[in-house]
Parts: C-alpha cells; sequence; structure tokens
C-alpha cells in the first residue's frame, strides 16, 4: 500500500493486539519519506520506534502542544511517549508496544501529530 502524509492522516488507527502484522523495514523507510524530520530510532535491539523532536517557542508553548498531542493520541488511542526538555524541546517517540515494534498505526499517529503541531 502506496501512502503519502496525506493519506496516512486520512486513516484511523486500529486496535493491536500481538499478532497484529509489524511492517517490514522496506515500508518503515517508505513511510518515513512521507514524514519529514521523523526519524528511525533502533537504539533497542529488537524494538524499532520512530522519533521527532519539535522546537517550541517556550515552556507554555510546549505545554499547549502536548495537550494537541493528547486530544489526537485519544481519538486514535494510540499514545506516545512524550519528553519535554530544557523548556522548549518536545520529542515525541512512537512505537506499538503490543507488538514491541512499528506498525501502520505508528506513521498514521506521526502524520496527525505532525499535522495538529503545524498548524
Amino acid at each position: 500500500m502506496d501512502l503519502s502524509h496525506t493519506s496516512l492522516q486520512g486513516l484511523q488507527c486500529q486496535p493491536c493486539h500481538s499478532k497484529t502484522e509489524v511492517l517490514a523495514m522496506n515500508k518503515i523507510e517508505e513511510y518515513l519519506t512521507q514524514l519529514p524530520g521523523w526519524q528511525l530510532d533502533t537504539s533497542i535491539q529488537d524494538s524499532p520506534r520512530i522519533r521527532r523532536t519539535f522546537t517550541g517557542k517556550d515552556f507554555n508553548h510546549c505545554v499547549e502542544m502536548i495537550c494537541n498531542i493528547r486530544n489526537v493520541a485519544q481519538k486514535e488511542n494510540h499514545h506516545p511517549e512524550i519528553h519535554l526538555t530544557r523548556f522548549k524541546y518536545l520529542e515525541v517517540v512512537i512505537q506499538t508496544f503490543a507488538v514491541n515494534n512499528l506498525t501502520i498505526n505508528d506513521f498514521i499517529l506521526a502524520a496527525k501529530i505532525t499535522s495538529c503541531l503545524s498548524m
């Protein structure tokens, strides 16, 4: 399935379980090309995830960004890790914990987070 950033935004995350299909590396790389700024993190063996750091204007702006991410995550029922550092840097890390790997849901959520923070 060839999906663009816009196409990913139009999809809905699906419930996951231990047998949910994980993405092959070629699909991960393909989807990453649709999500500028997002990077593959393989620092934990056999547990790939994607991450991106967003820069806010200040602490309060970052807290607003976290609230926007929360709203998207709740709607998708897929929740990222969020790290606020140095008062204006917001790192978002996404992985499907049910399979300890990456699924299409991770890229759908990343596209929607990118969109909500670009407004």
